[in-house]
């Protein structure tokens, strides 16, 4: 669930939240701010409650550790979808956050193979949180050719559409390429369906991590747990 700032009015985050509760939803995550009245409700139900800041910081974690937060995903600026405003790579972030709680921290952000999950936890993180891997998945309903553009695509050929958003570089995407660098706020949401979903790459974006070079096959997501998680599978 996205969290807005306490006092703000979100009738749908809290009807979704409701219902979860009165149907026995034990886990939850929290993306972006810290939701006071949202976290005492969680709580009070005894539920596990997960965040995530869009922009991570020792601040926003300390923050969302005192008002109950179990699990700290910490974002670095590696990741695919909403990039953090901080500009802090992903094995710079964690360990700052890691050393700021007394909670488990998650690592995202470029994570693509067993190396990335050995390098988290080295750091610290207690998990990981992956979403571009698993885009190329035999699962995942993106369009075939989404998943191959992924797959030949290089991270030295990622292009920025927004301060938020970067995308395999196609005719749409540079176009928001241009638009951005000359200072104009394309509006890019609407363009992921085509481009995520629907593979029509010259209409839309396709928002990845930096790590895509080690993507090369399509896995099914068991045979991508089991690889990420090789050191952990008895």
């Amino acid at each position: 669930m996205f969290s807005p700032e306490e006092g703000t009015d979100d009738t749908y985050t809290q009807t979704v939240l409701n219902i979860s509760l009165e149907e026995g939803i034990q886990t939850f995550l929290s993306v972006d701010f810290v939701n006071k009245k949202l976290f005492r409700q969680i709580k009070d139900y005894n539920a596990t409650l997960i965040h995530r800041e869009l922009t991570p910081t020792s601040e926003a974690a300390k923050m969302a550790e005192s008002e109950g937060a179990d699990i700290i995903i910490v974002t670095g600026y590696d990741e695919g979808g909403w990039i953090p405003q901080n500009q802090i790579g992903t094995f710079s972030i964690v360990p700052t956050i890691v050393d700021a709680v007394d909670i488990p921290v998650m690592a995202t952000g470029g994570i693509n193979d067993i190396r990335g999950v050995r390098a988290a936890f080295v750091l610290g993180a207690e998990g990981v949180y992956v979403g571009t891997r698993f885009i190329v998945s035999e699962e995942c309903p993106a369009s075939d050719i989404t998943k191959q553009d992924i797959i030949r695509s290089k991270a030295k050929d990622l292009v920025f559409v927004s301060s938020l958003q970067r995308s395999t570089p196609h005719k749409l995407a540079r176009e928001l390429e241009s638009m951005y660098k000359n200072g104009m706020s394309p509006d890019e949401e609407m363009s992921l369906r085509p481009g995520m979903l629907e593979g029509k790459l010259d209409e839309g974006i396709v928002s990845v991590n930096t790590a895509i070079d080690v993507i090369t096959e399509v896995k099914s997501c068991e045979d991508i747990v089991k690889e990420l998680m090789a050191d952990f599978i008895k």
